[in-house]
């Protein structure tokens, strides 16, 4: 199993537990923008258009809205926006920012509870929301540093160890931590609303984790 044991995901960790890890999975881009429109179009960047970083999708192209709303999805998404054009992904946009650096009052960049509202909004239609967080992304200053040690980490095989490393590490898993709270949240919001148990739930990521191959 592949993991990193310095940081700390309980809420992913039982996820993972509970569900199905895609372990032969890759994503085909490994900038932001590229990856998020692949994500939503289900097309590999160079086949929609947008394989630079800060670029977009061909004329024409569709993404989840155009195909799950004639479906009678309400489809949304809440925090984190890094495509275009904006016809490609007509989403209902919940709030948040893109890329705020952690500037901006915990949860502005993020408001989970807009997404509450949206899940409970009506218990008749489906729907469909993406909560995209900001987080692991510098300069990563979210989260408690001090339950991350830097003097107690472990450096990756591949990595120079200094202290500047070590610093930086701490700051990362720290964010990782934070990422892992904003899932947790929506997890909880799932359960008091009582879709726990009707709720299809997918984490993907384009973050590059180091692991233990242990």
């Amino acid at each position: 199993m592949l993991r990193n044991s310095d940081v700390k995901t309980p809420h992913i960790d039982r996820l993972s537990t509970q569900g199905i890890r895609f372990t032969r999975c890759c994503n085909d881009a490994r900038t932001c923008s590229p990856l998020r429109q692949s994500l939503y179009t289900g097309l590999y960047a160079v086949r929609n258009g947008a394989h630079p970083n800060h670029s977009q999708v061909f004329e024409g192209a569709k993404s989840l809205p155009h195909y799950l709303k004639p479906l009678g999805y309400r489809v949304a998404i809440a925090g984190e926006r890094y495509e275009a054009p904006a016809s490609a992904f007509p989403f209902e946009m919940l709030g948040g920012n893109h890329g705020d650096g952690g500037k901006t009052p915990v949860g502005a960049d993020l408001p989970l509870e807009r997404a509450r509202e949206f899940i409970s909004r009506d218990h008749q239609q489906a729907w469909c929301l993406v909560v995209a967080s900001n987080q692991p992304h510098p300069p990563w200053n979210r989260g408690d540093t001090s339950r991350y040690d830097p003097s107690t980490l472990t450096v990756p095989k591949h990595l120079v160890d200094t202290p500047v490393l070590r610093e930086a590490l701490s700051r990362y898993y720290t964010e990782i931590t934070c990422m892992d709270g904003q899932m947790g949240e929506m997890l909880q919001h799932l359960k008091e609303l009582n879709l726990e148990q009707d709720t299809f739930v997918e984490l993907a990521s384009g973050a590059a984790i180091d692991v233990d191959e242990n």
